[in-house]
């Protein structure tokens, strides 16, 4: 149609296009296994309320990954978020109580691929 804007270019393709289907498949292995470790990580299989610090959370989820030879692409971190607690109240390291809301930041690697969970 005269006077018409030219069509709107085709967007650029998605992160991760270049990944061969095997590549894909384990990626998704990869990023599942970390959700499994972080679901019993935060899990009463793990955490005691009232005994248990975030610090010992930390160090399970790598041993976790040092138990199947894998590495992380960063130092993982676990948080407490306390209903009327700020940081500072709440410390370096944490003791987990009852009704505490957890955070992770974790990673996995493996044959040169990182996941950020």
């Amino acid at each position: 149609m005269p006077g018409s804007p030219p069509p709107a270019p085709a967007p650029p393709p998605l992160e991760g296009a270049w990944r061969s289907a095997d590549e894909a498949r384990f990626y998704e292995k990869q990023t599942k296994l970390a959700w499994n470790i972080i679901e019993t990580a935060f899990s009463n299989q793990v955490i005691t309320p009232g005994v248990t610090t975030t610090r010992d959370v930390e160090w399970w989820m790598r041993q976790c990954l040092a138990d199947l030879g894998l590495e992380t692409w960063f130092q993982s971190s676990v948080d407490v978020q306390r209903h009327g607690a700020d940081d500072k109240g709440l410390g370096e390291n944490p003791v987990i109580q009852r009704g505490d809301v957890l955070h992770c930041d974790y990673s996995v690697t493996a044959l040169g691929l990182n996941t950020d969970t």
